[in-house]
């Protein structure tokens, strides 16, 4: 599959399984990421960290203790550590609930998932720690030519939370598609970016999610990473964030739809009919891609 699929015309925006296929399998494990491609799934959403060794490996958390039962911290590990830690047989993936996945999986590095996947899907890698932190910035790069040296760059691009990680990657390799990913969090410390940047000050009065969006569709970001994406907290797209970023020559993804993980969950809960209109109202909006913990069943609500 073609990164161009991203933005070009389409009957429904492409999905994209979130960490995989989190409910058959643990999360950023390959067989999750394969399993995802197997119902339908157009792809995959992964995360990865850097080691010590400068492996790229797909996990999810700073530490290492949820997943794997092992405290610790992938990048002050090397990859012959991280190669024998296990993704935990019962965990709970997020919804309050221990699960039984039959069996204990490794973590893959991101080279193994790009060889697995091949061109059946397109991967989309976001980038780790979140935190924006210039002395990380290296981590962009190293993405960038790792999907470059595999010759990838046409079935996989780059999202995530830290510009400087992303501008490093725009400028080690400019033909790998990359973007930032704004999430409704941003509301809590947002205004002390503000108070450092006036020139971003929006004039939306109070609503914190609408400096966000004003934020996203303002575009700045993009224009200082080179971006040709961008991703988007569901909550924060409203009636013109499509239209307006399309203008803006950005295909425009959303996360995460069906989240199986409430923790960081703003709001109340909505029951599975509103959800499935939520993500009908994305798709009439123009969405490229969406990100799902369900791929199945966002495949059976935009094919009703």
């Amino acid at each position: 599959m073609s990164i161009q699929r991203l933005f070009s015309p389409k009957s429904r925006p492409l999905v994209l399984g979130h960490r995989g296929s989190p409910h058959h399998f643990q999360e950023n494990t390959l067989d999750g990421f394969l399993h995802a491609l197997e119902l339908g799934a157009d792809g995959v959403e992964l995360d990865v960290f850097v080691t010590l060794d400068h492996q790229i490996v797909c996990f999810h958390d700073e530490d290492t203790e949820r997943l794997t039962g092992v405290k610790g911290k992938i990048t002050e590990m090397t990859w012959a550590q991280v190669s024998l830690l296990r993704v935990q047989r019962h965990l709970d993936p997020g919804d309050g609930t221990v699960r039984d996945f039959g069996e204990a999986r490794p973590i893959p590095r991101l080279e193994d998932v790009l060889d697995a996947v091949g061109d059946r899907g397109l991967i989309n890698v976001e980038l780790k720690p979140s935190a924006p932190a210039w002395g990380e910035r290296h981590v962009g790069a190293e993405v960038g030519r790792l999907i470059q040296q595999k010759s990838a760059a046409h079935r996989a691009f780059v999202t995530g939370f830290d510009f400087f990680k992303l501008r490093a990657l725009s400028q080690a390799t400019p033909g790998v598609h990359a973007g930032f990913a704004y999430d409704d969090d941003f509301a809590d410390y947002l205004p002390a970016w503000i108070d450092k940047m006036p020139e971003l000050r929006p004039t939306f009065g109070t609503n914190r999610v609408s400096w966000i969006n004003a934020l996203a569709e303002a575009d700045k970001v993009g224009r200082f990473i080179g971006a040709s994406v961008v991703g988007l907290e569901r909550s924060l797209v409203d009636d013109d964030t499509v239209a307006t970023l399309h203008r803006h020559r950005r295909a425009v993804g959303v996360y995460t739809l069906f989240p199986l993980d409430q923790r960081n969950v703003k709001g109340t809960v909505m029951p599975p009919a509103v959800q499935d209109a939520e993500a009908r109202r994305l798709r009439e909006m123009g969405v490229d891609w969406c990100e799902t913990d369900d791929p199945a069943r966002l495949l059976r609500v935009f094919d009703a």
